[in-house]
C-alpha cells in the first residue's frame, strides 16, 4: 500500500482512503499531504469542496484508496482551484506533526491505543522525549483542564478540523 500511496501523493491525486472494515461506504477525502514508513497525512475537504483540515493516521490502517473515479472527479469540479494548505512536513511524521500543532495553535483531536475515538481533544501545548501535554477543550470550545499521555500511545491525530468535530467521517450513501 505504501508505493500506492507513494505514488499518489506525488501525483497530487484527489483520494478517497478507506480505513473502517466494518463500515465499508466510509472514507476520508482528500491529499496525500505527506508520508513516512509509519504515518500518511491526507489533507481533507468536506463533501462541498471546503478544506476540512489534517488528518494523521498510520499506514497499515488504509485498507483501501480509490482514485480517478467520479467521486473523485465531482470533488474536483467542487473544489475547483481552492488554495491548498500544505504543510511541508517530512518524516518522522509523528513528530513533525506534533511540532506542528503546536506552531498552528488550533485544536487537535488524538485517538490513543487504537480506540476508534478521538480520546483527547484540546491545543497541543508541548511535547517532551516520551509525553504530549494537552490543553484539553469542553464542547463549548472552553478550557477544562491539562492531560498528558505517551507519544507512543498516539494512534491517529485530527487537526484544524473546524468547529464540529462529531462528523469525523465521510459518506458516500449522505450525499
Amino acid at each position: 500500500m505504501y508505493d500506492t500511496l507513494e505514488a499518489l501523493r506525488r501525483k497530487n491525486s484527489f483520494v478517497s482512503v478507506y480505513t473502517d472494515t466494518s463500515e465499508p461506504d466510509s472514507f476520508w477525502f482528500g491529499k496525500i499531504d505527506a508520508l513516512d514508513e509509519y504515518f500518511v497525512l491526507l489533507r481533507l475537504y468536506t463533501t462541498t469542496g471546503k478544506p476540512n483540515g489534517l488528518y494523521l493516521l498510520p499506514v497499515e490502517q488504509v485498507i483501501r484508496v480509490s482514485f480517478g473515479g467520479q467521486y473523485e472527479e465531482r470533488m474536483r469540479t467542487l473544489i475547483g482551484n481552492v488554495e491548498e494548505m500544505r504543510t511541508g512536513l517530512a518524516a518522522p511524521l509523528l513528530d513533525n506533526m506534533l511540532a506542528y500543532c503546536i506552531r498552528g495553535g488550533k485544536a487537535a483531536e488524538i485517538e490513543l491505543n487504537d480506540s476508534g475515538n478521538f480520546d483527547v481533544s484540546g491545543i497541543i501545548e508541548s511535547v517532551s522525549d516520551a509525553t504530549v501535554t494537552v490543553q484539553e477543550l469542553d464542547i463549548y470550545g472552553r478550557n477544562d483542564g491539562k492531560t498528558v499521555f505517551r507519544i507512543d500511545d498516539i494512534s491517529c491525530i485530527s487537526y484544524d478540523r473546524g468547529p464540529v468535530t462529531a462528523d469525523v467521517k465521510l459518506y458516500r450513501d449522505r450525499e
